[in-house]
């Protein structure tokens, strides 16, 4: 409770109170008919004339209140003498300053409380004309207005009484009596103009009866309710008047209801002069164009001054559209709790004035309490909210009140009957007064717990999907049924390489426009696109090439839900260049490999043949009577044989049958090495330089095989410059991180010698580029190339565990860069030099395997010159058999490693150790020593012969065999 302050005037205030000598005094007729006026007019049950001293506030006059003062501090006056208008409460209980009143929390029980201030001529506030209801309330603007004037003829008659009083102790001066006589008539007069200016001015109808009911009295708002002059009341009883009203072109049933309402009015009248009891009533009467109207009739006795009853007065208000709005609102109540029982959620009202909360059925099925567990008041609600929730809601309602808007709605927890809380979408909308002060709201509650928990779920799957789409390896797309862009993942962008400003733009066309201008085909890409979309149930699965050289695969499918309703498209583009490009490598891996082996097969059955010419030859240099010319013929015989072994050294080299002699190599030393022979190779109109590194570059390799690979590509560099250039070889150290190695085929991270041969010759095509490393591939003329040497430089390269590439340009040169891994230094480990043993022969017997007939003949023959005896065999099984009828003659044993017949010289071999564990037994085969395997070892010049192979080869092998 706030106790009212004093005024600031308050000394001055006191002095003026003081002068009008009213207080105690007893009561008057004059203000007792105000405050049954002001009682009336506003429909109030208490009115008062408070006047505000010291300690208390003293009732000049009072109407429905037995009380005569009250202490100052709990005052409703002394708060309103603070205010130049009339000071309104519409709700005490709602009012923080007098919501613990003791006027307010017991008797009389005040809830509304309007007090219009007593003011005298200097501007003294007095106290109040009030009137009080037990019931929250407004006053209307009409009620509000006649307040203060009552207010004002209240002051009025006490500036009367004032002066009357001053006129009395003045009357020893007769002229100063007569003027205050005139002046005190003058007042009266004044008073009794203002009187009457208010009641003509009230809006609502005054009367006032004499003892036998007869009119003395009607003001102006009286005759126009009642449709008539003040002549036709004046002087009649009601009875009287009202009758004659009704004949003036009324009905019978008008002529019966005025009569009725005649008698009705005298016996009012008549009940009041003998009780002396105010009556207080509605009425309705019939208006002159048929309209029913309705009358808030108020009576109450007129006293003489002696006390007795000389008459009735009374006040007819026109309620008729009050009466409307009630039927309106009784209808729309009955409309709205119509609807309210027929929805399932839980429709609420709640009075804010009295804080009474109604509920309808739905409450009840929504949360499970029975119908005697809901309070009928707001706590019925507040008490149940989350107690999370409570201070944000309670918070946003008082927001959304004082703002002055007129709808409040939030989201909250709410406890049902089980305990449990269920999710709540609430929404009210808020009605207010004339004054605008909120006074009701009215809303819905709806259960939206299973929405929350389906959005959880969904939002939980929409992060679960986004995370997939953005850790996939694809780019993702997806798109509703107009293609408009509802998702795509970062990786989408990656491989189209899109700007950022084009992915993050809302204009799908935008980034159409820039997807289209990245693919060699457009149109293509674009048809495909729009035929996906004019067939919406079709899966499509396609490739597309970039302008970069990038290979996408494109993969679209409908996006559906269960029930098979269309939610629009998803598009995955997965990166498969690396892929293609591995399946091309494997597709030329398996080509190689099929031409390996046919060239493998080649070479075997070429170094037979070789072998026996290679045997003729030289055992033609030692046959007797051959002249010079006959020897020289011999060595250009065997010269030849020599080439056609490089021949088909290569071929072995390119099939992988040769294996390679690998040792540390200074690949400086190797280039210098051979720089004098590739001088001589490319002829004098080329110039050869050298740029080689400053630092040894050491590299574990085949000594041939490099050179191989040099002359191969200084020979290739030669023919490409038939009018001469430049010949540049090159060598540097290099390293290869993770993102340089990415951007070479066959690179990987480390330290590499990198090998350069560039020329200045008429380049190489592009649209033959790919195929110059393919076996037997050439564009030089018939019998000018095999096309074997870039196929062996590429098969030797791929041996040491290097890689190739080539950078040509019609007109202008090419270059091969090969890599091979980099050693730190050279190994200390040296080979041993192979010695030459004199042609010597012998008397023992050789069992002699050899598949190819003719080579096992001339093979024979020149053993047989050497003194040797031949056992001949052209398999294992035939071999076996010798072996079976011979073995304790044999002994020695040369078998071929490759034979048809279902034994090889490799399981021969073993078979015929198992027997005789000491036998001596010597292996060939047209491919390297190393194909019979690692586990199997044999040694050039000791247990092997390779083929083609020359006479003192053979003989220094079979002897150096035997006598080890």
């Amino acid at each position: 409770m706030t106790k009212p302050a004093p005024a600031k005037n308050e000394t001055e205030r006191l002095a003026a109170l003081r002068n009008y000598a009213v207080l105690d005094t007893p009561g008057e007729k004059d203000f007792d008919d105000l405050v049954a006026l002001a009682a009336h007019i506003c429909g109030a049950p208490i009115a008062l004339i408070s006047l505000v001293d010291e300690n208390r506030q003293w009732f000049k006059a009072t109407f429905g209140l037995a009380a005569t003062e009250t202490s100052r501090d709990v005052s409703f006056c002394a708060h309103a003498i603070h205010q130049p208008e009339v000071f309104i409460v519409p709700d005490a209980m709602q009012d923080q300053r007098f919501v613990d009143n003791p006027l307010v929390t017991g008797e009389p029980g005040i809830r509304f409380y309007a007090g219009s201030p007593l003011m005298s001529p200097d501007g003294q506030a007095l106290g109040t004309l009030c009137v009080i209801d037990r019931q929250p309330r407004q006053l209307t603007a009409d009620q509000e207005q006649a307040l203060a004037v009552l207010s004002r003829h209240v002051m009025a008659q006490l500036e009367l009484r004032r002066q009357t009083r001053e006129m009395t102790r003045a009357n020893s001066a007769l002229l100063g009596i007569l003027e205050d006589v005139r002046q005190a008539e003058k007042a009266m007069q004044e008073s009794r103009a203002l009187y009457h200016s208010l009641v003509e001015q009230m809006p609502a109808g005054i009367f006032r009866k004499d003892a036998a009911g007869r009119y003395v009295f009607v003001n102006s708002r009286f005759c126009k309710l009642a449709a008539t002059t003040p002549e036709s009341y004046l002087g009649k009883t009601a009875e009287e008047a009202i009758r004659e009203l009704s004949k003036r072109g009324a009905t019978t049933l008008d002529t019966v209801r005025a009569a009725e309402l005649g008698q009705q009015g005298a016996g009012h009248h008549a009940a009041i002069m003998r009780t002396g009891v105010p009556l207080e009533l509605e009425e309705t009467r019939r208006s002159a164009d048929g309209r029913e109207q309705f009358f808030q009739v108020t009576k109450s006795p007129v006293f003489d001054a002696e006390g007795k009853v000389v008459g009735t007065q009374g006040i007819l208000m026109d309620i008729t559209e009050r009466k409307q709005a009630e039927e309106l609102v009784h209808l729309s109540n009955e409309r709205f709790q119509t609807m309210a029982r027929a929805t399932n959620d839980a429709v609420w009202d709640w009075d804010l004035v009295t804080n009474a909360l109604w509920w309808n059925d739905g409450f009840q099925a929504l949360f499970g309490y029975a119908a005697e567990e809901i309070e009928p008041d707001v706590s019925s609600w507040i008490t149940r909210l989350h107690p999370e929730d409570l201070a944000r809601v309670e918070a946003g309602i008082h927001q959304a009140i004082e703002s002055g808007e007129n709808h409040w709605s939030d989201e909250y927890r709410f406890r049902r009957q089980d305990g449990s809380y269920a999710e709540i979408f609430d929404r009210g909308f808020i009605l207010r007064d004339a004054r605008g002060q909120a006074v009701r709201m009215i809303g819905a509650m709806m259960d939206i717990t299973e929405r929350k928990q389906t959005e959880a779920q969904l939002r939980w799957r929409t992060a679960l999907f986004e995370a997939q789409a953005e850790s996939s390896i694809d780019g993702i797309l997806v798109v509703d049924s107009d293609g408009k862009t509802i998702l795509q993942n970062r990786r989408l962008s990656e491989v189209w390489k899109i700007p950022p400003d084009v992915a993050e733009s809302k204009d799908d066309a935008k980034q159409i426009q820039f997807v289209m201008s990245r693919t060699k085909n457009p149109a293509q890409f674009l048809e495909k696109v729009t035929h996906l979309y004019n067939h919406p149930d079709e899966v499509s699965r396609d490739e597309i090439e970039l302008v970069d050289g990038m290979i996408l695969d494109r993969y679209s499918a409908p996006v559906r839900d269960q029930a098979g309703k269309h939610y629009g498209r998803i598009w995955i583009f997965r990166d498969i260049t690396s892929r293609r490009k591995l399946e091309e490598q494997l597709l030329q891996s398996q080509k190689m490999e099929g031409i390996g082996r046919l060239a493998g097969g080649v070479a075997h059955d070429f170094n037979n043949i070789l072998a026996a010419i290679q045997v003729q030859a030289s055992l033609l240099k030692f046959g007797e009577n051959m002249s010079l010319a006959h020897l020289e013929l011999a060595d250009e015989i065997g010269a030849s044989v020599q080439r056609a072994a490089d021949l088909t050294r290569q071929l072995l080299v390119f099939s992988r049958k040769e294996i390679l002699h690998q040792q540390d190599i200074d690949l400086n030393q190797s280039v210098t090495s051979i720089g004098k022979l590739l001088g001589r190779t490319i002829g004098e109109d080329i110039e050869l330089k050298l740029k080689l590194a400053a630092q040894p570059l050491y590299i574990r390799g085949d000594v041939g095989m490099v050179d191989q690979v040099l002359m191969n590509l200084t020979v290739n560099a030669r023919d490409a410059m038939p009018k001469g250039g430049d010949l540049l070889i090159e060598t540097a150290s290099v390293e290869f991180d993770e993102l340089a190695a990415s951007q070479h085929a066959h690179a990987r991270p480390g330290s590499y010698v990198r090998l350069s041969v560039s020329d200045t010759g008429s380049g190489i095509p592009a649209e033959i580029l790919p195929m110059i490393f393919d076996p037997f591939f050439t564009t030089k003329d018939v019998g000018k190339g095999t096309g074997l040497g870039l196929a062996t430089v590429f098969s030797i390269v791929q041996q040491h565990q290097g890689w190739i590439n080539v950078y040509s340009e019609v007109g202008r040169g090419t270059t091969f860069r090969i890599y091979f891994p980099r050693l730190e230094k050279m190994s200390a480990k040296k080979s041993a030099d192979t010695q030459f043993t004199p042609l010597t022969g012998g008397s023992e017997t050789i069992l002699l395997v050899e598949d190819d007939k003719s080579l096992n003949a001339l093979t024979g023959r020149a053993l047989i010159r050497l003194g040797y005896r031949v056992l001949p065999a052209f398999n294992g099984v035939e071999a076996l058999a010798v072996w079976k009828e011979h073995r304790t003659q044999i002994q020695l044993v040369l078998t071929d490693l490759v034979m048809p017949g279902g034994i090889n010289g490799k399981e021969l071999g073993e078979q015929l150790l198992r027997d005789n564990p000491k036998l001596k037994i010597i292996y060939s085969s047209g491919y390297s020593a190393e194909v019979a395997g690692k586990d199997f070892p044999l040694h050039e010049g000791v247990n092997f012969l390779a083929k083609p192979f020359q006479a003192h080869k053979l003989a220094q092998t079979i002897r150096n065999r035997l006598d080890a």
